[in-house]
């Protein structure tokens, strides 16, 4: 292991108020809504266990992705993993996984935290505690307080599954005084754009190109509606989803659902908020328009013709976009970047979105092309194309297969990440982890 750098004095004195500035915000954190979860965690009044991997997710998605790595890594030896995540959300997934993993890979034994608050100090006592041989960090989880920790003990760093927007590039350039020092040393990217920005921004890393993760999560096998859904929303009954709906377009999504309403009042919708806090917001908001409602977590029964059905559990949507007649991606009809439309396609879904899909251009335009995704440059656009696959639903069988070979040619990225997780694991040197190109 190198020996740890010495920084420049005005870096130093950049940590030295950062570290005040968490100091005075702690009394804040502690009854902060969403922070006030896991606190003891957060704050390492109790410490985590050593392990020789440490991964770290932001939320859902990023939780889903260190599933997939989990699934599939092979070290030479049995191996003790620290996984956190920085939502509760986040760490629900986790737990999912801890329970399958501890079956499928046995030689991999799980702990799921909370991710502690960034203050330096914290982060140097949390690596004290774990010591961990690597450091892996899901997509774009950049703390200066933790990068600036891993650096003075000289543990490796890799990003695996990178993706960094224009708009985060143009914060991150502002200091590159900063980020240079104490970026990590491996960065594997989703594409050659987000390659080019995580160079600009981390010139001494090494930086390479990967298949997306995301990928590996859409399965080719025909997908089922579980019996449950199967009885509460009976065939012959239209069922639209509206799956990952953010905060900034919920008036749009609202004047969707009326839309939607007028000309299907048969039809139930399914409304998936993208953050469950929103749950109770929206209950109020779909109130003040007079429209039937239920929760997802009180159905016991045939859901009524017109009702709303407010999705108050996470890991049910794609069970859900099994059994949809038309489906809506959320994310998409305010500037926020989009949600993940390849999920419904997998179970013979053309999902229409909104004009935001930013986050998503790793994946191309040939489904869009194909027809296979469609945009609704409002949300007036998005009813119509939902009323258009309702009059005429396209077959499923041929949206699978389509999608299917599409997806098979762009698989294997967890893969490609585990080896090179793998590589610093069974003790070759850090400078030896495997890099893949496009």
């Amino acid at each position: 292991m190198s020996t740890a750098p010495r920084f420049p004095g005005s870096l130093r004195l950049f940590f030295k108020v950062y570290e005040g500035m968490w100091r005075l915000g702690m009394p804040w954190l502690r009854r902060h809504s969403r922070l006030g979860e896991g606190y003891s965690e957060r704050t390492l009044e109790s410490l985590p266990d050593p392990a020789d991997l440490w991964i770290q997710s932001a939320s859902v998605g990023e939780s889903y992705l260190s599933w997939e790595l989990l699934k599939r890594l092979q070290p030479a030896r049995p191996i003790r993993v620290l996984t956190t995540a920085t939502t509760r959300q986040g760490i629900e997934v986790l737990n999912q996984a801890e329970a399958g993993i501890r079956i499928r890979n046995p030689r991999v034994g799980m702990q799921v935290r909370y991710f502690p608050l960034d203050s330096p100090s914290r982060m140097a006592r949390a690596l004290d505690a774990v010591r961990p041989g690597l450091m892996v960090l899901v997509e774009t989880e950049l703390w200066p307080g933790l990068l600036f920790a891993l650096k003075n003990r000289a543990i490796p760093a890799m990003i695996v599954n990178g993706r960094m927007s224009v708009k985060s590039l143009q914060g991150y350039r502002r200091w590159p005084a900063l980020w240079h020092p104490i970026g990590p040393g491996r960065i594997l990217a989703v594409s050659e754009p987000d390659a080019v920005r995580f160079r600009s921004v981390f010139p001494r890393a090494t930086v390479a190109v990967m298949d997306n993760i995301k990928f590996d999560r859409l399965g080719i096998e025909e997908p089922t509606p579980s019996t449950r859904f199967q009885e509460w929303f009976p065939s012959g009954r239209p069922f639209i989803v509206l799956g990952s709906v953010r905060r900034g377009e919920e008036d749009a999504v609202t004047n969707l659902i009326l839309r939607l309403r007028s000309g299907h009042p048969e039809a139930v919708l399914g409304l998936f908020p993208r953050h469950l806090h929103r749950v109770e917001s929206w209950e109020k908001r779909l109130a003040f328009h007079s429209l039937l409602q239920v929760r997802r977590s009180r159905l016991t029964s045939d859901v009524s013709s017109g009702a709303v059905v407010l999705w108050d559990r996470i890991g049910e949507l794609n069970a859900a976009y099994a059994r949809a007649d038309a489906v809506f991606v959320g994310g998409s009809l305010a500037p926020v970047g989009g949600q993940n439309f390849l999920e419904p396609l997998m179970c013979g879904i053309r999902p229409v979105i909104g004009p935001s899909w930013d986050n998503f251009k790793w994946v191309g335009t040939e489904l869009f092309e194909q027809g296979l995704v469609r945009i609704g440059r409002n949300w007036e656009k998005v009813a119509d194309l939902l009323s258009e696959d309702l009059a005429a639903p396209p077959s499923r069988a041929a949206v699978r297969d389509r999608t299917g070979r599409y997806l098979q040619r762009r698989q294997g990225g967890a893969r490609q990440a585990c080896e090179a997780v793998e590589s610093v694991l069974n003790g070759f040197p850090y400078s030896c982890a495997p890099l893949y190109f496009q």
